[in-house]
């Protein structure tokens, strides 16, 4: 079901057993126009993906017919934000232009998060299945469909070259797990490969619009743009990130939780757990370790455990996420001393720095101090409805009360340039009346 594009009631967008044109008791339900005379006969609830304008997508299985055998009986249907629907990817189609052929599209056995993401624009990123050679784990092929309707070959099992190769490694894909795709229609997955040389690595990788994958992450690598920062000698484990706890936001930063190699540079079990993030511009960063020490109320324990949500994600594929668009990422951690707490970590950028009274475009790491708040990646000084600075808010606390009136009266007495909320450089009576304005009008 999903709700009418006028946004009063709901639809039936499929069900069982209805053929297209038909009502079966109930309105609509059938498959899409180009499936005339065909019936659904179960669908795949982990494959369901919600973008932010209401278009969305899920797997199904057509019934057994005259049209439909085990070749071609699994398709994608796609709902677009005007309520059309149509198909996707159908098993047994040939992309002409790659010379291969879409296999299975139920991967409902073989990936525990259904293998599908969409965005708003109309991009899908899928997984398909060999029946001739299932991996355990994971999926055979990853694909990017554009919004103009264009497949891509991302990532194939057994491919040592050409499309679907382990784009800066010399083998071929033994373990592909299942995709996420942003709202810029960029994707980004996990895999093992099986080198050439001999011996396995698993990667991330990051595949922008329109360009070929990029290696991001490696295993095994001490020292480089693809190891854990720091220079400690520490490597990724040869694990890819656990079940596929890789996120990616609309500037294409991706965080992601990978395990270190035990054993080397000093890892051990009580320190080998950590959230990573690749940025664009800045590469790999460091979020947090077991065993770090994080100062709380005056203590500093120690990381036991760090939690985050299961799955792949992208902003704008309705599924669970803990980074969001202005770089901000979240996660849960156990200490030693049996307390927990949930984190927000600021990743680095260009946004709108509330500091006192005043609003400026600055670096998320130049934005400290007291009485200051980084807004996020992104987001401009106004308005305040957007994300932008509450310039009433002194102690930019988020809450308005009579401390940011006493707090900003220091300020200004001190003549310090946070008091100065007109910009003009100088701190003036023209200040405290704008003050007083902004304060009594709230935020």
């Amino acid at each position: 079901w999903a709700p009418t594009i006028s946004g009063s009631g709901f639809d039936l967008v499929a069900r069982a057993g209805v053929a297209t044109g038909q009502s079966g008791g109930v309105a609509g339900g059938g498959p899409p126009a180009s499936l005339a005379g065909e019936t659904y006969l179960r669908f795949n609830p982990k494959s369901l993906v919600l973008a932010d304008n209401g278009r969305f997508a899920f797997q199904a299985t057509l019934a057994p017919s005259a049209l439909t055998t085990d070749a071609n009986d699994t398709v994608i249907i796609e709902r677009r934000a005007d309520g059309a629907l149509s198909v996707a990817a159908r098993e047994g189609d040939l992309v002409a232009a790659l010379g291969a052929t879409i296999k299975s599209l139920d991967t409902s056995a073989y990936d525990t998060f259904g293998g599908l993401s969409i965005n708003s624009a109309g991009d899908l990123a899928f997984a398909s299945i060999d029946p001739a050679d299932p991996p355990t784990t994971g999926v055979s092929r990853l694909w990017r469909r554009t919004s103009t309707g264009a497949l891509q070959l991302i990532a194939a099992r057994n491919a040592s070259s050409g499309a679907g190769a382990p784009s800066g490694l010399a083998g071929v894909f033994s373990t592909i797990l299942a995709p996420a795709l942003s709202s810029s229609g960029a994707v980004v997955f996990a895999g093992t490969v099986t080198l050439s040389a001999g011996g396995q690595v698993s990667g991330l990788w990051i595949v922008p619009t329109g360009a070929a994958p990029q290696l991001i992450a490696q295993s095994g690598v001490a020292t480089g743009p693809l190891a854990p920062p720091g220079n400690t000698g520490v490597v990724f484990a040869v694990d890819p990130p656990l079940r596929g706890t890789y996120r990616i936001n609309s500037r294409d930063q991706v965080a992601f939780r990978w395990k270190l190699e035990d054993g080397v540079g000093g890892a051990t079990t009580a320190n080998d757990d950590a959230l990573w993030v690749w940025d664009p511009t800045q590469g790999i960063l460091g979020v947090v370790r077991t065993g770090d020490s994080i100062s709380i109320a005056g203590a500093a324990p120690a990381v036991r455990s760090i939690n985050m949500f299961l799955g792949p994600a992208g902003n704008d594929d309705g599924r669970l996420m803990d980074l969001n668009s202005r770089g901000e990422l979240a996660c849960c951690v156990q200490f030693t001393d049996s307390t927990g707490a949930l984190l927000v970590s600021q990743l680095p950028g260009i946004g709108a720095c509330c500091r006192g009274a005043t609003c400026s475009q600055s670096a998320s790491s130049a934005c400290s101090g007291p009485a200051t708040r980084f807004a996020g990646i992104g987001v401009a000084c106004s308005p305040v409805s957007a994300g932008g600075c509450c310039k009433a808010d002194f102690d930019q606390s988020g809450t308005l009360n009579s401390y940011d009136l006493f707090d900003f009266l220091g300020a200004w007495f001190a003549q310090d340039p946070a008091a100065d909320i007109d910009g003009s450089g100088q701190v003036t009576t023209v200040d405290v009346l704008q003050f007083l304005g902004a304060w009594y009008n709230g935020c």
